[in-house]
């Protein structure tokens, strides 16, 4: 039988259990509530594995040596964080995503361990303004700040001995499977700020004594804001991906680059001219996948075309295939729905095919309307005649390239899908339609003066080479730009220093008709303000 005694004594042991459970329970979890004075935060032997708290201004303790890779990914309620010494290591994508991540702060930042950031760490943090890579930071394995565009400027503490910034961008040393060459007296371009103004950037050739000698992969990509770039001449390798998904409308790459990576421009939508050097032997995988503008490419020296290389290029209607070019591999031209005219040189010894399926169709989804030219007696011609009834596009055998000035190729499209302009009219192989978008001078005051307050947007239309023949009649098809209403819209044209409003017919939100040469042109109506409009309309 249980005394009065023994259930005193039971009673005072209970709080003492229960202090003691209180106690060990991170230690249990691996949950740092109590041990680590984070609350929500789950640090296991120092490494900080995950953020589950509310958020706000975090301040990691110093028990913390490494942060995991996605610790913090998608969180959208940190602020600001402020980061120990004692950490070693921040982890692939630790902070990606973290969209209301304003400031990051190194405590310690001479003092410290030897840091390591690795690859997309703050990528997509969109409000992140304020962050400075710290002293102690010994290796940063890529670009981390992609698409962090309120990022103006990639800082680096001035007593950092391996990396630098100079006007907004960040240097450091190149790395060879996954270590930095600190003896190498060349430097790579890593990073850029993709919150820096819209505008054209030039890399400098030299930074803190250092021959900026690459751009290291993935350097500009989501750089919206990056419209031209100027690559100086001590440049010699560009690595994959180094453009993707820029904002850049035309760029040449100088003859002094002797290597370049796969998905270049991959996803940079408003590129239409690219001029690449004799040494670019091979446009690798998804070289321009996406680049939904492009219209013309400069690539002499291309041996090779890798899968997807011109994936969904819309605006390619017009292709010249190099006089060098011996391969086209498999899926090169898919998503290319406005290719119309194409030459294959007799240089191309092979196209794609296996034992099983036979050839395959390297035009897959181009219109019904697609002429290709192939030289007499060229493998190009073999291949053509052999799967034509399979493949369902024409081709025209010609005696040389040469020959193509002679050939009336009949009426055909040149397009700039991102603005959604096609021009149909007799036009030569080796035309394309360059469109601008005019915000200023004399021709636009002009239709200002006539749009009378009213949403206008202009553009300049040329066809190019400049000193090609323009066809005297011209289907013109505009799309009403967002911010203007379709509904009584109108197409207007220059005619000296006189503006002549253009018969169209408007169909899906595009005006259509007949013009007889290239020029100013602009739409004109009423403002769309539950739109977002194209910049600029005004």
């Amino acid at each position: 039988m249980t005394n009065k005694y023994n259930v005193r004594a039971y009673l005072g042991i209970i709080p003492i259990v229960f202090a003691l459970m209180i106690c060990i329970m991170p230690f249990i979890t691996g949950n740092a509530f109590a041990a680590g004075g984070l609350s929500g935060a789950n640090i296991k032997d120092g490494v900080l594995q995950g953020y589950y708290g509310d958020g706000g201004d975090i301040v990691l303790p110093n028990t913390v040596t490494s942060i995991a890779g996605e610790a913090f990914k998608n969180n959208d309620n940190v602020t600001s964080i402020t980061i120990p010494g004692s950490v070693s290591s921040i982890g692939y994508s630790a902070f990606e995503g973290c969209t209301a991540l304003e400031k990051v702060v190194f405590s310690d930042p001479k003092d410290g361990a030897e840091l390591t950031i690795r690859v997309n760490a703050f990528q997509d943090c969109t409000k992140l303004s304020d962050i400075t890579i710290p002293a102690c930071c010994t290796y940063v394995t890529a670009n981390i700040f992609k698409g962090c565009t309120s990022l103006e400027e990639i800082k680096v503490d001035e007593d950092n001995p391996y990396y630098a910034s100079q006007d907004g961008a960040f240097f450091g040393p190149w790395v060879d499977e996954g270590v930095p060459q600190y003896d190498d007296p060349n430097w790579a371009i890593i990073g850029y700020a993709a919150g820096k103004a819209p505008g054209t950037y030039e890399i400098p050739s030299e930074v803190k004594g250092h021959t900026i000698n690459m751009i290291w992969a993935s350097a500009f990509n989501k750089c919206e804001n990056l419209t031209g770039i100027k690559i100086p001449s001590s440049v010699k390798d560009i690595r994959g991906n180094a453009f993707e998904e820029t904002g850049l409308t035309e760029i040449t790459i100088p003859d002094t680059v002797e290597k370049i990576g796969s998905s270049l421009f991959a996803g940079s939508k408003n590129l239409t001219d690219v001029t690449l050097p004799d040494s670019c032997e091979e446009l690798g995988y998804g070289f321009f996948n996406g680049c939904t503008a492009l219209q013309r490419v400069k690539m002499d020296g291309v041996l090779s075309l890798s899968m997807y290389a011109f994936k969904d290029c819309t605006s390619l209607t017009t292709l010249m295939l190099p006089d060098k070019l011996k391969n086209i591999g498999l899926s090169v031209f898919p998503g290319c729905t406005n290719l119309q005219r194409v030459f294959i040189p007799e240089s191309v010894t092979s196209f794609p095919s296996d034992e099983y399926v036979g050839a395959y169709d390297i035009f897959t989804d181009a219109p019904a309307g697609l002429q290709v030219y192939v030289v007499k007696g060229s493998t190009g011609e073999k291949y053509a005649f052999n799967n034509k009834d399979d493949f369902g596009w024409n081709y025209t055998v010609v005696d040389s390239k040469e020959a193509l000035k002679n050939i009336d190729m009949g009426e055909f499209s040149l397009a700039d899908m991102g603005r959604k302009i096609k021009a149909t009219a007799k036009f030569n192989i080796e035309n394309t339609m360059k469109v601008e978008d005019i915000v200023s001078g004399d021709a636009y005051d002009i239709f200002a003066q006539k749009a009378n307050g009213k949403a206008l947007k202009v553009y300049n239309i040329s066809l190019l080479p400049e000193n090609s023949k323009v066809p005297n009649e011209i289907v013109l098809a505009i799309a009403v730009p967002n911010g203007i209403i379709s509904k009584n819209s109108e197409l207007y044209t220059l005619s000296g220093a006189s503006v002549e409003k253009i018969n169209t017919t408007i169909s899906s939100k595009t005006h259509k008709g007949t013009v007889s040469g290239f020029g100013y042109f602009a739409v004109i109506g009423d403002a769309d303000t539950s739109v977002v409009p194209d910049k600029p309309v005004e």
